[in-house]
């Protein structure tokens, strides 16, 4: 029988209550970030990195959201950055010697604001991810924003219509500047640059294995490709997708 289906605040409360139960795990002497925007895949790109079994569980840790999340169930009204960074090395890291962690360039920019650099850290390796079809990722992401649902294991809090046009475009003008913050400050940064394209349909494993041959750990499981994630995209989002390509291009 197909369970109920959360939000994604409550998926993320469900989450951290999980890595509270989690027995701690060895420190980490490696790190492995992966940049990006939303919507281009990163979520499936870190699912088969954590698959390997040769990194830790690489989610947006930075994200306000897992941390309001991690608030909720510390039960703190505040949170110390160094208290909530020490709390995912000893809880993400999985015995693996690697902390994993994706930020999206808007979450960098933010956090950037609040005196917390992302690059304090000490990254051994650094993957950026991008789409060509930024379009369709503008869709996708408007699609999300609208009804705050961010995967496929989400409850829509809102309806699911197709965005409109003026969400499309502010979509995509978030997606710019977020490309603009990278190619400016952080291009120098990355060791890998990977197309969501290019990727997400291969059965290539040279995507994952050459980040980790770079942190030097090796790939112990070669059964990534499968996923849990499904697509979000259907015949609407195809027929908005072409619409506004329509629009922009004047025909």
């Amino acid at each position: 029988m197909e369970t109920t289906k959360k939000t994604t605040d409550e998926l993320l409360v469900n989450l951290f209550e999980e890595l509270k139960s989690r027995p701690d795990s060895i420190q980490p002497h490696k790190g492995l970030l992966v940049l990006s925007s939303p919507r281009s895949g990163s979520s499936l790109f870190c699912e088969r990195l954590s698959n390997t079994d040769s990194v830790g569980q690489c989610l947006e840790w930075f994200n306000f959201r897992y941390m309001e999340a991690y608030q909720k169930v510390m039960k703190v009204d505040t949170i110390n950055f160094a208290d909530y960074f020490d709390f995912l090395k000893r809880k993400t890291t999985l015995n693996t010697g690697v902390f994993a962690i994706n930020v999206h360039l808007d979450q960098y920019s933010a956090l950037l604001q609040k005196g917390l650099d992302v690059f304090a850290i000490d990254f051994n390796t650094v993957i950026y991810l991008s789409r060509k079809d930024l379009v369709a990722q503008a869709v996708s992401l408007a699609k999300a924003i609208k009804s705050d649902k961010w995967s496929s294991k989400a409850l829509a809090k809102a309806d699911e219509h197709e965005p409109s046009v003026i969400e499309i475009s502010k979509a995509l003008t978030f997606l710019l500047e977020s490309s603009e913050t990278y190619k400016n400050n952080l291009k120098t940064r990355a060791h890998f640059e990977y197309i969501y394209e290019d990727f997400a349909y291969s059965k290539e494993l040279t995507f994952y294995s050459k980040p980790l041959e770079h942190l030097n750990v090796g790939l112990k499981n070669s059964d990534i490709l499968g996923t849990s994630l499904k697509p979000q995209s259907n015949s609407h989002t195809k027929e908005s997708i072409k619409n506004f390509k329509s629009l922009i291009l004047g025909h």
